[in-house]
């Protein structure tokens, strides 16, 4: 008989259901824990992006890259910012995935 660990059997059973979906998004809203590894970033993409903002250089839109994304929060964090201050940015994330 084959070992299921219970992680495996839940996602199973939530798929079985049609659940996993809303499990998913349960599970991201409540449970983990999506936060940089840098001290500091969140407050510097808000200066940053406000910044820009009350320069107006971003009127006409933009192109925002990051490179090594890792986890992605500082990509998410870029994202929010910018749709905050109202800057109309074209997002492009790149990761080689090698760690």
């Amino acid at each position: 008989m084959n070992y299921v660990s219970p992680r495996r059997l839940a996602v199973r059973t939530l798929q079985t259901l049609g659940l996993n979906r809303a499990a998913s998004d349960i599970y991201y809203r409540f449970f983990h824990r999506f936060s940089t590894g840098s001290p500091g970033l969140d407050a510097g993409f808000e200066g940053i992006f406000q910044a820009v903002a009350q320069l107006g250089s971003l009127r006409d839109g933009a192109d925002y890259c990051e490179f090594g994304l890792f986890k992605g929060h500082s990509f998410w964090r870029a994202q929010q910012e910018a749709n905050r201050h109202g800057l109309a940015c074209r997002f492009f994330g790149f990761d080689s995935f090698e760690g």
